[in-house]
């Protein structure tokens, strides 16, 4: 379990990095993300704590993009015009 911790101590810092590193490019990013929270559920801690963390991260981005899609069985889904945002 400390390793779990550890790794979810690092997840974190990792992830803080990213938001204002998309801050300052000059230019636009396309940033992929696997959608993982509608699939199995993890068997480890550590698992569990990557699923959650990617989960915020890629919240994260997606609330300070300019758009944001939903990519299932090839049909884009405009997230912002199709939805609303909820917090969690």
């Amino acid at each position: 379990m400390i390793a779990a911790l550890a790794a979810a101590r690092e997840l974190v810092r990792r992830a803080a990095t990213l938001l204002p590193a998309l801050d300052v490019l000059a230019g636009d990013a396309i940033v992929v993300s696997e959608e993982i929270g509608w699939g199995v559920v993890p068997p480890s801690a550590l698992g569990w704590i990557f699923r959650d963390q990617l989960g915020r991260t890629a919240a994260a981005v997606a609330g300070r993009a300019g758009r944001a899609y939903l990519v299932v069985a090839g049909y884009a889904v405009d997230l912002v015009r199709a939805g609303r945002r909820v917090s969690g």
